[in-house]
């Protein structure tokens, strides 16, 4: 399925091989299949002149950590800054990770005047509101997009400043009650901007459904995420499946199985230890589990000492890291990525899962819960398998019949990327979003 022996050490060396014919599966097909408007427009720079020109789209970010949701943000925003036809800037209540990310994409930051907790209560909130409100109208973006329900905030002041709105919804929970965490009397604000917004984006067709099933909604669409390929193939650079491989000490006969994102309730990763106790004893024994995602909480350390009897009681190796921080930490996923043999998401809630594109970009077979987008990615019994949630016998079956099936689990892989080459595009994704600004600009104007 790979070429071990492939290997690019810059993005010099890459470029020619996009007409050399390497096989299904090598990073150079992967390389091939990158957006052409990326390639094109790396390291573009606009002339202050051209950035002027340009109309400009606030993007509202609700954290700057390195998980999904903010970096498919900051990956639309990147395209749109590398496409020319408008001005990103980016807005945050928080720094973190990401923030340097923008910055040496070129996009400037605007300081969000947040001080403090401003949900605590009313008072403090409008006051906060009026102070966002104001400083929408000091930049004077053409639409404001605001990502996450946990951007509701960034509605309400635009739509005070008169700006046109983009909500961007990625998350699955129920929508009747997802702002009841907040105090009473701010409730009626944050869900009134389900029909404010000018264009509310949903990233499936799934949670769409369960939206307009449980609550009206104004003026929906979806538009699934894409994934910048470019980006994610960067950090395999010079590398290759059987050297990833080697380092980690895998090896040629071990099945990798990977596990990315926070360990928390909501993903669910205890479902897979769980599994792994009701595997069949003659698959173990090549078996390696890596997940990547550990942060200091409650669940993790429930994760941590179930890991310890699961591995007293099968013997069967699993690792644990911390989750992404840095662009040396995300190299670190890529290259697990490449090295591993299956991908599991046992996540209670997803809208349309990145970490599925991205296995399904390295060739990964996937194992999933039936949440939401996932429906919409992962074809039964091709591309992967779906489990009830929860139900750790069903997830080992699966993960039994793919350990214990070389020839099975191989042809799985190979269906796996030609279901990547068939989902949502990052160009398609980047046209779709600038289209739905551009026509909300033209409404403003009309």
């Amino acid at each position: 399925m790979w070429n071990n022996n492939l290997k690019f050490n810059s993005r010099e060396q890459i470029l020619p091989s996009l007409s050399q014919g390497a096989g299904r599966g090598s990073v150079a097909q992967l390389a091939r299949e990158w957006s052409q408007d990326t390639l094109r427009n790396l390291g573009r720079v606009f002339s202050k002149d051209e950035a002027r020109a340009r109309p400009k789209i606030l993007y509202y970010s609700h954290n700057m950590e390195w998980q999904g949701a903010p970096n498919s943000l900051l990956e639309l925003a990147v395209g749109v800054q590398r496409d020319g036809k408008f001005e990103p800037v980016v807005m945050t209540a928080s720094d973190g990770p990401l923030t340097a990310v923008y910055g040496a994409a070129g996009i400037s930051q605007i300081p969000d005047p947040r001080k403090g907790n401003p949900l605590k209560d009313e008072r403090k909130f409008e006051a906060y509101l009026s102070k966002l409100t104001r400083q929408f109208r000091r930049v004077k973006p053409c639409v404001v997009h605001a990502n996450t329900l946990q951007s509701f905030h960034a509605v309400v002041a635009a739509k005070r400043a008169g700006i046109p709105v983009v909500f961007n919804v990625r998350e699955s929970e129920n929508p009747n009650t997802y702002f009841d965490f907040l105090p009473e009397p701010l409730r009626p604000q944050a869900y009134e901007t389900y029909n404010t917004a000018d264009k509310l984006v949903f990233v499936s067709q799934t949670t769409q459904a369960r939206w307009e099933s449980s609550r009206q909604c104004a003026k929906p669409a979806v538009i699934q995420n894409g994934i910048d390929v470019g980006r994610l193939m960067t950090r395999v650079y010079g590398d290759t499946r059987q050297q990833a491989r080697l380092r980690s000490a895998i090896a040629p006969d071990d099945i990798v199985v990977l596990s990315v994102g926070t360990l928390c309730e909501r993903k669910g990763q205890l479902d897979i230890l769980y599994a792994i106790s009701k595997l069949p004893p003659a698959v173990l024994p090549r078996l390696k589990f890596h997940f990547f995602g550990s942060k200091p909480n409650e669940y993790a350390g429930i994760f941590r000492s179930t890991v310890e009897s699961v591995v007293k009681a099968t013997g069967v190796e699993i690792n644990v890291f911390e989750e992404s921080r840095t662009e040396k930490d995300a190299v670190r996923v890529a290259q697990a990525y490449l090295s591993a043999d299956l991908f599991i998401l046992s996540s209670r809630l997803e809208s349309y899962p990145r970490t599925i594109l991205e296995a399904l970009s390295f060739s990964l077979p996937v194992i999933s819960t039936r949440c939401f987008g996932a429906l919409e990615m992962v074809e039964e019994g091709k591309s992967g398998y779906f489990y009830d949630t929860g139900d750790a016998a069903e997830l080992s079956d699966r993960l039994a019949r793919l350990a214990s099936n070389d020839k099975a689990r191989r042809e799985m892989a190979k269906q796996a990327r030609e279901r990547f080459s068939q989902l949502q595009s990052y160009d398609r994704m980047l046209a779709q979003y600038q289209a739905t600004y551009a026509d909300l600009m033209a409404k403003g104007d009309a």
